[in-house]
């Protein structure tokens, strides 16, 4: 019997594009939204998500370009044009800027940045620091803007060896908020999916 172009495999078993998961991952993620934030509540020690969180409703979304579609919606300080305002105002709002997937409440925006094979980058992950002034510049100071990376579990294994240049930089964005690959393994995650343990092991593949 012929095995197929892909060996008997399917597409999900030979991909390392990060976009590839993080989609498997939204739907799941949109599906149960709030048990997966009351999960990661009472099964990690991400000091970013709250008990306060457990209260608030929430949704997820995937390629999220937040800028852009924000200020065509609702505009800012009333234009609705990104370019017009970062004209007039001296913005910084980038028309490019997507975040791989976000949970968004009344009161907080949790902001999740996904690596697969490729471990993080400090000029990269120090771009949040901007973000989160951006952000809070245009829904107000009163939400709170959380960043959680998500990456191999072999990479935060490994963590402590990276070096002076880009754990300091992880560790002031991302702090203790951090998943695996692995954690979402876990049948008792909401967003379980067995696959999650493949792509675990897909860091420097």
């Amino acid at each position: 019997m012929n095995p197929g172009i892909f060996m008997g495999n399917k597409w999900e078993h030979v991909s390392r594009e990060e976009r590839y998961f993080c989609a498997e991952l939204f739907f799941l993620m949109r599906s149960n939204p709030n048990d997966f934030v009351k999960w990661m509540f009472n099964n990690t020690s991400m000091p970013g998500i709250t008990e306060n969180d457990l209260a608030l409703e929430w949704h997820a979304a995937y390629e999220v370009c937040f800028y852009r579609d924000f200020i065509k919606k609702f505009g800012f300080k009333g234009d609705k044009s990104l370019r017009t305002a970062n004209q007039k105002y001296k913005t910084q709002f980038s028309e490019k800027r997507t975040f791989d997937l976000c949970l968004f409440s009344d009161k907080k925006i949790v902001v999740f940045e996904a690596k697969v094979q490729q471990p993080f980058d400090e000029k990269q992950v120090l771009i949040f620091d901007k973000d989160k002034d951006l952000i809070n510049l245009l829904v107000g100071d009163d939400v709170e803007v959380v960043f959680v990376a998500i990456a191999s579990s072999l990479f935060f294994d490994r963590y402590s060896t990276f070096g002076k240049k880009v754990k300091p930089a992880m560790d002031r964005v991302f702090g203790k908020n951090i998943l695996s690959w692995k954690n979402l393994a876990d049948e008792a995650c909401p967003v379980y999916h067995p696959h999650f343990l493949t792509v675990d092991a897909l860091y420097k593949h």
